[in-house]
């Protein structure tokens, strides 16, 4: 249902969803044919094709955001790289399991509960707070962070450092670890993983926008320092 609600190119289509006797539920989908975009983690990946893949997932968050719906679950296995138009990173995004429609109080999971998976969890997720579509903002910040440096920002041992390091740790600029990455895309990136929603993107196509003109950035930056992402977003 959530969906059908937006109906986007680059969100996987549902045709049916229905119910055999006795509670046995079933859909119907669009079949895919690729791979899921955690096929290239733990490589870096050129500047454009980094840029190409995450501008058609801000396109479908902000397809998402517009239609009240927050994805919560954004992850390498969400994406999904098809064959198509001659191209072989045509994405779809897919699994709104855990989405959240923002415009009402309730869950489609339910009310109460931190969900998403901890690598990927913006900073509000796990103080439980309201979120909106920032936070799917900063969870593409983290894939294309994994797609420039060929691993994430935070290595834990398990849930509990990652909720200490979404929430206080400042991630290892980007150039630090792949010097050929444009300037302006690792601003871009940086902005993105801001632990305070108000300093991330607006909205998602700002975030591809950014991502666009930081891709004709010069490789070395012409002045001052990458911006820092500041302290805890929320009280613990």
């Amino acid at each position: 249902r959530a969906v059908n609600l937006i109906g986007h190119e680059n969100i996987v289509a549902i045709h049916d969803f229905n119910r055999l006797p006795p509670n046995r539920y079933y859909l119907m989908m669009e079949y895919l044919e690729g791979r899921p975009l955690s096929a290239l983690v733990g490589q870096t990946v050129a500047p454009e094709t980094l840029v190409a893949i995450l501008g058609q997932v801000c396109d479908a968050l902000g397809a998402a955001h517009d239609a009240g719906i927050v994805h919560r679950d954004l992850k390498p296995e969400n994406v999904f790289l098809v064959r198509r138009a001659g191209r072989e990173d045509y994405v779809k995004v897919v699994d709104f399991g855990i989405a959240k429609l923002v415009s009402s109080s309730v869950s489609l999971t339910g009310a109460g509960f931190v969900m998403g998976t901890p690598e990927y969890m913006a900073p509000e997720q796990w103080s439980g707070h309201a979120i909106d579509g920032r936070a799917d903002i900063y969870a593409a910040g983290l894939l294309a962070y994994a797609l420039a440096t060929g691993r994430l920002p935070f290595r834990e041992a398990d849930a509990l450092g990652y909720y200490t390091a979404h929430l206080q740790k400042a991630p290892t600029p980007p150039r630090q670890l792949n010097p050929a990455l444009p300037f302006g895309v690792e601003q871009a990136i940086l902005r993105a993983l801001a632990k305070r929603p108000e300093e991330r993107f607006a909205d998602a196509r700002d975030f591809r926008a950014a991502l666009e003109a930081g891709l004709r950035s010069p490789a070395s930056p012409t002045r001052g320092p990458a911006t820092p992402t500041r302290g805890p977003a929320t009280p613990v």
